[in-house]
């Protein structure tokens, strides 16, 4: 869902910008899915043009009922759209015009936004996006906020309180940047307290963020803390990125090659290195195999068409130190 909403965003705002702020017509259709109606805009009546999704409430459509050319109107400080059209009790769809209010414009220009477009103001008529949550904004730290970031504030819904709310779980320095990766992510204050429950107080925003959109949980967080490995944050990253498991990590414990900590089981995963792996490197003639030296058979490629050539095969006695110097010499 985050995804599509995102894929929505950059279709509807990554296109040029006009300069004049005269009404804006296109289509309409809403439909009822899972008892939730979901309006949808577009620019072009086969639909192929630029377009706006996202649920509604449908209390807030002024004159909004079951009909044939029906019209109903939204309206919010930034504007009023106008909507035309037929609707049955799941559906409907026709034709709308937005009109966006001069004095809103003008103060928006003030405030120094005087590159926003119609399909901007049109998004802050739909999510009814007031001035004063710029200045609410300030009033938190966040002044001058580039004009792409509140095109995506407002299409995200971002709020005052919701950042008010993340400054006290203890991110009072967090970026607006990252405000905006925490809403799409679906990161609020019970999220943050249960990362901090699972990882320590010394989470930072960059760790929540990449653990929620890698899908870290408190699930798979036990699971690896249950192999009885000293895992940081960042550890937990590598081995969810990796595809690391606690059946992995038994495998290793059990090939023979000594000790292994989180940096360890980094590396071979890394590098491919599993008991298959590791059983044909003894096949080969390799004695006391480490993770280190298993990193280096996987990196240099050895196999037994290399270990047979003749400076190799003088070596009277295999391991992959002597193996390397043996490329060395070869080279």
């Amino acid at each position: 869902m985050k995804r599509i909403i995102l894929i929505l965003i950059s279709v509807l705002f990554l296109s040029p910008v006009f300069g004049q702020k005269d009404a804006l017509k296109g289509y309409w259709w809403i439909e009822i899915k899972h008892g939730e109606p979901h309006l949808n805009l577009n620019s072009e009546k086969d639909r192929s043009g630029w377009n706006y999704g996202s649920s509604v409430d449908l209390d807030k459509f002024e004159g909004y009922i079951s009909g044939d050319n029906v019209t109903f109107y939204l309206r919010s400080e930034a504007g009023v759209i106008e909507f035309t059209g037929d609707i049955t009790e799941q559906s409907g769809n026709g034709t709308f015009e937005c009109t966006i209010n001069k004095p809103y414009i003008s103060e928006m220009e003030e405030l120094g936004y005087d590159d926003f477009g119609e399909r901007e103001y049109l998004l802050f008529v739909l999510n009814d996006f007031r001035i004063k949550t710029l200045k609410d904004f300030a009033s938190l730290g966040y002044n001058n906020i580039p004009s792409d970031k509140v095109t995506a504030i407002v299409a995200l819904g971002i709020n005052p309180e919701y950042i008010s709310d993340i400054h006290k779980a203890g991110y009072d320095n967090i970026k607006i940047q990252q405000i905006i990766s925490f809403k799409a992510l679906g990161v609020d204050v019970k999220k943050i307290k249960d990362m901090k429950s699972m990882f320590g107080e010394e989470m930072s925003v960059d760790n929540i963020i990449s653990f929620t959109a890698m899908g870290i949980d408190a699930e798979y967080a036990e699971k690896m803390k249950n192999t009885g490995l000293d895992l940081d944050p960042q550890n937990l990253l590598s081995f969810k990125a990796l595809g690391i498991t606690p059946d992995y990590i038994e495998e290793m414990r059990k090939a023979g090659i000594g000790e292994l900590d989180a940096d360890d089981l980094t590396g071979l995963k890394a590098q491919g290195v599993d008991v298959e792996f590791i059983n044909e490197c003894r096949k080969l003639g390799f004695k006391d195999l480490d993770s280190g030296d298993l990193i280096q058979l996987k990196v240099f490629k050895l196999d037994k068409s290399y270990i047979d050539m003749p400076n190799i095969s003088s070596l009277t006695f295999l391991n992959p130190r002597a193996i390397k110097i043996g490329i060395r010499v070869s080279f």
